[in-house]
């Protein structure tokens, strides 16, 4: 089950959800959202994958990370060519130059079925997405850690793996407070693997659960 903060967290999130999408429509008005239907988990026509292959959702926060994701799709799907890959950005910016490098190379499209911003954290927009592109796997890049997307994909059996995890001193206090503690530790164990940056923001994360 959830904790009583994950709970919390999505009643606030639904009940916040006009305002939400208020808000992106502004931002889709100043060129920062790329699609506010794929951003609600909706119009997404995903390339079906080759019969016998399995599809990993790769989530990175920005163009840095979601560079991350690409170069960590190549690896995993040099290691195991029955391996596909969807993956997603918190951002226009990094979905755009995902994009534009997976463009130019006929090995990277093969493997990577598509590039999108990642749904909003509502429980349907996560939900639709999960139904449209079908993933087994979840990997996030870093810190970007969506509560809702985490439990949907839990829910759901898939496994939940955090790569390159890092969490600075600041945030570290930050999530030790309480409610915050909570929520953080109800996340972190839906993880079945996690690799920190150092060894710093390893000790940080096992602190908070």
């Amino acid at each position: 089950g959830m904790t009583w903060q994950l709970r919390l967290y999505r009643v606030a999130a639904v009940g916040l959800s006009p305002l939400v999408l208020v808000h992106m429509v502004r931002r889709r008005l100043l060129g920062l959202e790329v699609s506010l239907s794929q951003r609600l988990g909706l119009g997404i026509s995903p390339r079906v994958p080759p019969k016998g292959t399995s599809t990993v959702w790769v989530h990175g926060a920005s163009v840095g990370e979601s560079l991350s994701a690409l170069t960590l799709a190549r690896m995993l799907g040099e290691r195991d060519n029955t391996l596909r890959f969807i993956i997603t950005s918190g951002t226009a910016s990094g979905a755009s130059v995902v994009s534009q490098r997976i463009s130019s190379s006929p090995h990277d499209h093969a493997v990577v079925l598509g590039v999108t911003q990642a749904p909003v954290d509502l429980p349907w927009s996560v939900r639709w997405f999960l139904k449209a592109w079908q993933p087994r796997a979840l990997v996030c890049i870093e810190s970007e850690l969506w509560p809702t997307m985490l439990w949907e994909c839990h829910r759901s059996g898939m496994p939940l793996l955090l790569v390159d995890g890092r969490i600075s001193p600041r945030s570290a206090a930050r999530w030790g407070t309480w409610p915050a503690c909570g929520l953080i530790v109800d996340l972190m164990r839906r993880f079945s693997l996690v690799i920190c940056q150092s060894e710093g923001d390893r000790e940080r994360l096992e602190r908070l659960g």
